[in-house]
């Protein structure tokens, strides 16, 4: 499927990392800027591609490596040992509702 969407000063757009992404560029005379977060969970290795990767930011890790192993590069935001979540099975936010007889 392939969307085209028009944004406008203040807008944000959200996706996954498997959507390939691109531009018609800036048609205006005005700079633009844009920021790019990515997020990556615990299953995530570093593998070689037979193509140069954009951005071409490796850090020191080798093959097989997770991107926490160079955490000068790649830092660490968010652990789920940091999480405030409860450590129970119950939901973060439970609702009681008490019976009166």
């Amino acid at each position: 499927m392939i969307r085209e969407t028009n944004l406008f000063p203040g807008d944000i757009v959200i996706y996954n990392m498997k959507c390939v992404v691109s531009t018609n560029g800036n048609a205006t005379h005005h700079p633009q800027r844009a920021l790019a977060l990515h997020f990556l969970g615990d299953d995530v290795r570093f593998v070689e591609r037979p193509w140069p990767i954009n951005p071409p930011i490796t850090g020191n890790l080798k093959v097989g490596d997770h991107p926490s192993r160079d955490s000068a590069t790649f830092p660490t935001v968010f652990t789920a040992e940091r999480s405030t979540r409860p450590s129970t099975n119950q939901p973060a936010h439970t609702v009681h509702n008490e019976k009166t007889h």
